[in-house]
């Protein structure tokens, strides 16, 4: 019997097998990018350059398929960057963001998550954000997540149709990789024309409109007669007396869903009218959050 071993690769030989594998990986980057400017003229004008309910579907697949040794937070931030490279090479992406009284949390979330390809843009207030993405100054607006206590109640705008709808797309951070700070940090949601895209677990932003008072808590009761699992409710008067209700759900629930017309015939001439605001995909690193 032949016992010789194989001798052990020595350390030079490993660095060259490294540099191979950057220079494949590399190719294989370059390939990627242009497919995607491929995307893009197929797109044709008029078209997102960022899908994030697309992104997600594309981190989900690849955490799942992740069974070496790269870390998943390593895998989250690699992907971040090269969708970000991606987006580039089809058109500038501008992602306009709240900023107030120098604190920049905002911008660092949205550097973070769109990558050093982006440029980011600050607006005073919540309303000039939404004024800068319907005026196509910016494709992406980043404003806090609502609260029910908010002195701003920005998603109210997003119930008023106009000749250029926007609708929330997104909460960042989707991972902890991709956060400014450490879990449990300041989030964001994404504001962008264009409906949100169901990505299979996902939440829903719903807004209904009534003449007179309505109870959070008779908003809740609604809510849940039909089935929805709520997470959050909020209410803002608007200057005309008319009542906004605010409710996060489980879910993706989009205008034309038969539960918003159920909603409202539930409510017994309580509500007007209810839209769906928008979506968001569950952060991929959730468990009970």
């Amino acid at each position: 019997m032949d016992t010789r071993t194989v001798p052990e690769a020595t350390l030079e030989d490993l660095r060259r097998e490294i540099d191979d594998l950057d220079l494949a990986l590399l190719d294989l980057l370059n390939k990627r990018m242009a497919v995607s400017k491929r995307v893009g003229h197929a797109k044709g004008n008029g078209t997102p350059t960022v899908r994030p309910g697309r992104e997600t579907v594309v981190l989900r697949r690849l955490l799942a398929a992740n069974h070496g040794n790269l870390p998943a937070s390593s895998l989250v931030r690699i992907w971040r960057e090269i969708f970000s490279a991606s987006s580039a090479v089809q058109s500038r992406l501008t992602v306009c963001v709240l900023g107030l009284d120098g604190e920049d949390i905002l911008h660092r979330i949205a550097r973070n998550h769109f990558g050093v390809m982006a440029t980011i843009v600050e607006r005073g207030s919540c309303q000039r954000v939404l004024t800068a993405l319907a005026d196509q100054e910016a494709e992406i607006g980043l404003l806090p997540v609502p609260e029910s206590d908010a002195i701003d109640m920005w998603w109210r705008h997003l119930y008023r149709t106009g000749p250029r709808r926007l609708f929330i797309v997104a909460r960042i951070p989707i991972h902890e990789a991709a956060a400014p700070n450490v879990r449990g940090g300041p989030e964001a949601l994404a504001v962008a024309a264009g409906e949100p895209e169901e990505t299979g677990n996902d939440r829903s932003l719903l807004v209904a409109e009534s003449d007179g008072e309505l109870s959070r808590s008779a908003w809740r009761d609604l809510l849940t007669g039909v089935d929805l699992s709520v997470r959050e409710t909020a209410v803002v008067v608007e200057p005309d007396g008319v009542w906004l209700h605010f409710a996060e759900v489980e879910g993706f629930i989009a205008d034309g869903d038969d539960r918003l017309e159920q909603l409202v015939d539930a409510s017994a001439g309580r509500i007007g009218a209810v839209r769906a605001i928008g979506a968001y995909a569950v952060a991929l690193d959730a468990q009970t959050r």
